[in-house]
């Protein structure tokens, strides 16, 4: 595990290390954890999203930097005009799933961590649902993604943690 701090200067001049548990707090104080489906005339897609707003886009890079190095996850960071800050976005089925495990045993938050479960849940049964839904319409490379999907969660199950 790599080295990472983040200078943050107080009246006190603290420097604070930056750990699993420390950018847990970030996501335990305003992350958002959506998974959810959407009907586009026809059609229903499925959407998994992690995203954490910041009024300091540094503390944001940081955080993104950190995560890159310890699960090679790129997160994307945008200015929201509407609620004048900065969000920090992860998405795509496998990099969500692997953000909120990771997340998971350090949030304290008991609706965060819900979130974070719920997230992950749910792209277990999609991943489950659309294996056949695929494999019937010989679309074989979008089945073998979901499949991929489950050995992930294979890999990396998910423990409840009291």
């Amino acid at each position: 595990m790599s080295e990472h701090r983040l200078a943050i200067t107080h009246d006190y001049g603290l420097e604070y290390p930056i750990s699993w548990n420390w950018v847990a707090g970030f996501f335990d104080g305003e992350a958002t954890f959506r998974a959810y489906y959407e009907r586009e005339h026809k059609w229903l897609h499925f959407h998994s999203h992690i995203t954490l707003p910041q009024k300091e886009r540094a503390i944001l890079e940081r955080i993104r930097q950190f995560v890159n190095d310890e699960l090679r996850i790129e997160l994307r960071i945008y200015w929201d005009k509407s609620g004048a800050v900065w969000r920090m976005f992860c998405s795509g089925f496998e990099d969500v799933y692997r953000l909120a495990h990771k997340l998971y045993p350090h949030l304290h938050h008991p609706k965060r961590r819900e979130a974070a479960l719920d997230v992950m849940n749910s792209i277990i049964r999609h991943a489950q649902m659309m294996i056949p839904i695929e494999r019937r319409r010989h679309r074989i490379r979008a089945a073998e993604r979901y499949e991929g999907i489950l050995r992930l969660a294979e890999r990396l199950p998910i423990h409840i943690y009291a």
